[in-house]
């Protein structure tokens, strides 16, 4: 190999180790786990969760569903910080202590069902914006 073509390569690994560099984040980009969701305060308001919709494979009997607010965020989840539109007795919801976690118990015995839900979380005793995802048994 010529010096001017080991320069080359050398310059092109280079580059490439340096656009490696500059986007962390992929490296920490995970597979969604419907058991645990992430819920994150934007611009002090707004509520955004890390999947949408929570998907449940129908042989999943009594599966927990865990809300977990964001670690770097001082907001937490009052009593009905989740709350399942028409639930007919699929879930079975409570705040742990601490109000930063949130787990629905879910049935899961209706095949091919839709559950709207609310989140809602406070930050510093004011209530932050409602979001209304899904959850989704297929």
């Amino acid at each position: 190999m010529t010096t001017k073509r080991a320069a080359l390569v050398g310059v092109a690994l280079a580059l490439g180790l340096t656009a490696c560099a500059h986007h962390p984040e992929r490296m920490s980009v995970r597979k969604p786990d419907p058991k645990y969701t992430t819920v994150y305060v934007v611009d002090d308001r707004y509520l955004v969760v890390d999947q949408e919709p929570i998907r449940v494979r129908r042989n999943d009997k009594n599966f927990p569903i865990t809300w977990l607010v964001a670690d770097d965020s001082a907001a937490e989840f009052p009593d009905d910080g989740v709350v399942i539109t028409n639930p007919a007795g699929e879930f079975d919801c409570s705040v742990h202590p601490g109000r930063k976690r949130f787990t629905c118990k879910f049935r899961n015995s209706v095949p091919g069902q839709k559950y709207k839900y609310t989140i809602q979380l406070r930050e510093t005793g004011k209530v932050l914006e409602k979001l209304d995802p899904i959850i989704l048994n297929d």
